[in-house]
């Protein structure tokens, strides 16, 4: 089964990337498995800090 990438809008955000990946996650603890956060531009300097903050890897690009 192919992925389903859940993305935010070009030129993420911290809530667009957190968003992201709270969503993905949801859908992961209620049984879709192929569900993956993905980001469709670069992440900026407040969102890095968020990420490194709390130890969680940056979407895929």
């Amino acid at each position: 089964m192919s992925e389903i990438l859940v993305i935010g809008h070009r030129n993420p955000d911290t809530d667009a990337i957190c968003s992201a990946i709270g969503y993905a996650e949801f859908k992961r603890r209620t049984g879709m498995r192929n569900v993956v956060a993905a980001r469709c531009g670069d992440i900026n300097d407040r969102v890095d800090f968020v990420l490194r903050t709390f130890g969680i890897p940056a979407p895929k690009f």
